[in-house]
This record gives structure tokens, sequence and C-alpha cells, in this order.
């Protein structure tokens, strides 16, 4: 069997509690580490599309406008501190591209 078959599951379980979470996420989390929530939206919304789940990919993208999606002049001189290895505003460049 397959490594897709033996993760199928524990994908759907992660897919559906991403649909249920999201509606309920009141702010994101913009640190340069892997906590970020862009960071994690946009490598999560990659797949609902490879995938073609377009329930998940709605979820996503309507999480992605309600707390991004008036964001406007950022001042990237707060970027990078020190423990940074993603650019927080780069992750939501990517994420609302």
């Amino acid at each position: 069997t397959s490594l897709s078959a033996h993760l199928g599951p524990l994908t759907q379980v992660v897919r559906d509690g991403w649909i249920k979470y999201l509606p309920k996420l009141t702010f994101p989390v913009r640190s340069g580490v892997h906590s970020n929530t862009a960071f994690g939206l946009a490598l999560s919304y990659d797949y609902a599309t490879a995938v073609e789940d377009e329930l998940l990919a709605s979820a996503i993208s309507g999480c992605a406008t309600r707390l991004y999606g008036g964001d406007t002049g950022y001042n990237p001189s707060f970027e990078p501190s020190g423990e940074d290895f993603l650019s927080p505003s780069l992750c939501e460049i990517e994420l609302m591209k």
C-alpha cells in the first residue's frame, strides 16, 4: 500500500479540523516562525488546490480574507527579528496572491 493510503485517515482528520476551526480563528499569528498563521494557511491552500478540495480551499480563502483582507501599509522595518526564518509580510503576500 502507498504512503498516501496510510496517511489518508490522518489527512481527513486534519482537513475536517481546519474546516471547523478556521471560522473561529479571531486573529493571525504574525511571527517569523512556523506558528505564522499565513504560512500554515498558504501551505494548506496549496494542498487543497492540489487535491481539488473546494470546501477546504474556500474555508482557507474566507479566513485569509477575513484576517488579512484589510491590511495595508505594512512597515517592513519590523523584519527580521533575531528569531525569524520566515518573513511575516512575505508569508501574507504568498497567501493573498
